[in-house]
Formats: structure tokens, C-alpha cells, sequence
């Protein structure tokens, strides 16, 4: 497994602290304006501790139940969508997959598993993942769509060249949309299931993965 970092290793996605801006401290050698002190101001009666903290936990609620803001694909849910495509690559004799006002058009791919597959072009278990799918018997019941995003070692360039040596389609994405399925290590996927809800999700190259797999293709 791969951090999204880039780091060849399974830790997770280390997410960079907001730096601050340094405080600025008053010249050396500034006077204030009037010796004399200003008289404190009266205290404003304020709102008492527990009626601060229900509001506090409210707000939380709220947010949390905001459209657009992160679920990381909950099992048994519908996928969140793949929105912010900023391009497809599609490879000869691979077959586009369906969109609707830009965003992948899960509506459209009932009744078929769809397996979503993140990579990088740099992450060498990734590929090790996309050769055995390559290598996978085509199948009508399965809709195999791969993902990736431009970062500091893999330009939109490098994922174009990539993406067409493949046997289906890339969705090249924002960061948005690797957030919002939870992504913090490579290769991952997502398997939607034939009725259109997440399935099951991880690494491709678990033991699970193969089992989880045949289970949503069904019967032929």
C-alpha cells in the first residue's frame, strides 16, 4: 500500500497543519499614547456554560448534516458523487462511462456492480492492482471506472499517457472527490453493488477484495 503522500508505505495521509501568521509585538521602544490608564470596561452578561455547550453540539449536528460535506462512501449508502471531473480518458475499446450534468451517472449503471478504483501513476502497488484488472476477463455485469487526481508527482500529462494503456476509463478528479470517499492510502476502491449502494471498500489487494467482488457481480 501507498499513502496518498507519495510515501511507499501504509501510514495513513498525514493532512499538513494551517500555519498561523506570527503575532505582531509592538516597536521596541513604543510609548503609549496616555499615561493614564483607560478605566476597564464594564462585563457584559454572557450565555451560562450549558445553554453554550447544547448550542455548541447543535451546530456540530448541523454541519454534519450539510449536503456536500464529506461521508467517505458509508456501507449500504449510495456513493457520493463524482462531481468535479475534469476530464476523462478513455482507451481504445473501452467503453465512456455514462455522466449526467457532469458527474458520473450512477442512475444509469444499475443493475451492474462498478467498482471505482483510486491509483497514482507513481505507486507501484497501484499498478501491480490495474495489471490484474487489465488481465480480468471482460464482463457485462462489472463497470470497472479508475480515478486519480494531479498532485506534486504525477501531472494531468503523466495521467493521460497512463490512463490509455489501460482497458477503462480514468476519471481525472479534484481533491474533493478523493476526500469525500475517505481515500488516506493507494490503490482503494469502492464497489458499488447492482442495486446502486456501497458494498464493500478497501484495498484491492486485501484477501476480502476477490470474495466481495464475486459476491456483488451476482449470478451471470
Amino acid at each position: 500500500m501507498t499513502s496518498v503522500s507519495g510515501q511507499p508505505s501504509q501510514a495513513e495521509v498525514e493532512s499538513s497543519p494551517s500555519e498561523s501568521a506570527p503575532s505582531e509585538s509592538a516597536p521596541s521602544g513604543a510609548s503609549p499614547v496616555d499615561a493614564t490608564p483607560e478605566p476597564s470596561p464594564a462585563p457584559r452578561p454572557g450565555l451560562p456554560w450549558g445553554i453554550l455547550s447544547l448550542l455548541v453540539v447543535a451546530l456540530i449536528v448541523l454541519w454534519s448534516a450539510t449536503p456536500g460535506v464529506p461521508v467517505e462512501a458509508p456501507l449500504g449508502e449510495t456513493p457520493p458523487p463524482v462531481s468535479v471531473i475534469q476530464a476523462w480518458i478513455v482507451p481504445d475499446g473501452a467503453s465512456a462511462a455514462p455522466t449526467h450534468s457532469g458527474s458520473l451517472d450512477f442512475k444509469a449503471l444499475e443493475g451492474r456492480a462498478v467498482l471505482l478504483e483510486f491509483y497514482a501513476t507513481w505507486c507501484a502497488p497501484c499498478q501491480a492492482s490495474l495489471v490484474a484488472l487489465n488481465e480480468r476477463e471482460p464482463d457485462p455485469r462489472l463497470v470497472v471506472i479508475a480515478l486519480t487526481a494531479v498532485d506534486r508527482r504525477q501531472s494531468a500529462a503523466d495521467v493521460r499517457a497512463f490512463a490509455l494503456q489501460q482497458r477503462f476509463p480514468t476519471a481525472l478528479v479534484s481533491a474533493d472527490v478523493i476526500k469525500a470517499y475517505g481515500v488516506r492510502q493507494i490503490p482503494y476502491a469502492v464497489l458499488v453493488g447492482r442495486e446502486g449502494r456501497v458494498v464493500w471498500k478497501g484495498s484491492p489487494l486485501d484477501s476480502s477484495y476477490a470474495e466481495a467482488l464475486q459476491a456483488a457481480l451476482g449470478p451471470r
